[in-house]
């Protein structure tokens, strides 16, 4: 058992040094109001989401929110999700690779006086 737990961590440490702290997090929000929570992830994070529109079986129509941010950001997007409506569904991914000039953190705007 201990040196299950040695490998484990051993490859947890590489990984880390490998892949390394920014490493993307894909996250998909399926909620009610998926402008408020776009407004609220862009004014606190400085990042963008990218809306669609959806529809569920049973739960009708949705608005299904793509944003990557990074693995530190996660904790944060979770908390404005829970903020903004506790019952959205939410799916977190890693992301492999992203090809794009869209993905740098946006300053998060000034609130004006």
């Amino acid at each position: 058992m201990d040196s299950l737990l040695t490998y484990f961590i051993s490859f947890k440490v590489i990984d880390l040094g490998e892949e390394g702290m920014e490493q993307a997090k894909a996250v998909m929000i399926i909620t009610n109001d998926g402008q408020t929570m776009a407004d609220e992830i862009y004014r606190q994070m400085g990042r963008t989401c990218t809306r669609m529109e959806g529809s569920g079986q049973i739960s009708g129509d949705k608005c299904v929110l793509y944003c990557v941010v990074t693995r530190i950001e996660l904790p944060a997007i979770r908390q404005i999700i829970r903020n903004a409506d506790g019952s959205a569904f939410v799916t977190i991914s890693d992301v492999s690779e992203i090809v794009g000039n869209h993905i740098k953190k946006q300053p998060a705007p000034q609130e004006e006086a």
